[in-house]
């Protein structure tokens, strides 16, 4: 990390100006490694010797004289910190339709996305979404034809 500011980002200004040459907006995965990263030794059987490592925050996105528009991946163990970091450069946070279910005020549930937000129906780790759906039991099946008539009436009375 010391290396990375001590050279003014240098990796990540020509990672991202090469990116942003090419595409209108970058989705960046894991966005919680630019906050903290888990590392371990290539020789560890398992990662589980690893550690937790301070990454860039917000010196980086400070210094890349434009930043591009990022989409940050916000999914998984997020803590404070990352929302925070996300936040503060007004990066859009994602939804995933398939991850849904669970308790109530689980973020990725349709009536709890909020305005700044790019929605998928998957990623490149899920199934197709008619592969997820035939997949659910059937009372999950019930929980999302309820939540989506559910977000139906709430966008009705929009």
């Amino acid at each position: 990390m010391e290396v990375s500011k001590q050279n003014n980002f240098k990796w990540w200004k020509i990672r991202l100006g090469f990116s942003k040459r090419y595409f209108d907006v970058i989705r960046i995965d894991h966005f919680r490694g630019f906050c903290a990263t888990w590392i371990s030794k290539v020789s560890d059987k398992d990662a589980t010797g690893g550690h937790w490592y301070q990454g860039p925050g917000a010196d980086l996105f400070k210094n890349l004289h434009e930043t591009p528009e990022i989409i940050a991946e916000d999914l998984g163990h997020i803590t404070p910190d990352v929302n925070e970091l996300r936040d503060q450069f007004n990066f859009p946070t994602m939804k995933v339709f398939q991850f849904l279910l669970g308790h109530e005020n689980h973020p990725q549930k349709i009536y709890n996305y909020i305005f700044n937000s790019v929605a998928y129906s998957g990623t490149h780790d899920c199934d197709t979404i008619v592969g997820w759906f035939q997949a659910l039991t059937p009372h999950e099946k019930y929980e999302v034809e309820h939540e989506l008539k559910f977000t139906t009436q709430i966008i009705g009375q929009c």
